[in-house]
């Protein structure tokens, strides 16, 4: 099990994340790259499916490392609320979020600034014999 600062030391770690939304009837998955504001992921994205999807919405936000030579690594789950804040004038969120300076690996444009907030953030290391899930949270073993 990881704890909370753990967890989100490993996602400030890194810059590549998946964000899974409800679109229609079926989850999709969409990889972004991103950064850790406190424990706010954030994100660019294209007007589309997958900000339509997020905005005001409930996602999961999944991040993890794995060698399969040694079959260890980590897995980070953020569950929260998704909010386009690319219109809040006059807003520190916001204004915190264009600081990060996220340049998106894709070059076209990606002109809105996407802002997970979480409501949970679950981790575990993955390692030889390694089967139970922490629950951050709750506190418990699932």
């Amino acid at each position: 099990p990881l704890t909370h600062q753990e967890c989100l030391a490993l996602l400030a770690s890194s810059s590549i994340g998946h964000l899974a939304v409800q679109v229609g009837h079926y989850p999709q998955v969409f990889t972004v790259n991103y950064r850790l504001d406190g424990q706010v992921i954030v994100f660019r994205s294209n007007a589309g499916t997958k900000l339509q999807a997020a905005d005001h919405a409930n996602v999961a936000f999944h991040v993890d490392h794995v060698d399969p030579v040694t079959r260890t690594g980590w897995s980070v789950l953020v569950q929260g609320m998704a909010e386009d804040v690319t219109n809040h004038r006059a807003d520190p969120n916001r204004d915190r979020a264009e600081a990060l300076d996220i340049a998106p690996w894709v070059a076209d444009g990606r002109s809105h600034l996407v802002r997970v907030i979480p409501a949970h953030i679950t981790g575990r290391r993955i390692g030889p014999g390694a089967a139970a899930f922490w629950t951050l949270d709750a506190g418990s073993y699932l």
